[in-house]
């Protein structure tokens, strides 16, 4: 089995359907802190680490558009 990377689990964990993008940031941040992260490490994903949210959204997305073609 193999394990998935912090950005893949924040965008199975995001509330699907959501387009706009200040939430979609602020729903990250939610799901990092039920996930039990610290603020210090919420910062780093959040501020420091260039690609996070990036590869968090290219994930949301591939997730969004894998659940909506089970739907139809």
């Amino acid at each position: 089995m193999k394990m998935k990377h912090t950005h893949e689990i924040v965008a199975s964990r995001m509330k699907k359907g959501e387009l706009n993008e200040l939430r979609l940031i602020c729903d990250i941040g939610n799901v990092l802190r039920d996930m039990g992260k610290s603020n210090v490490e919420i910062n780093y994903f959040m501020n420091v680490d260039e690609d996070f949210i990036t590869d968090v959204l290219s994930c949301y997305h591939w997730e969004a558009e894998r659940f909506a073609s089970r739907t139809i």
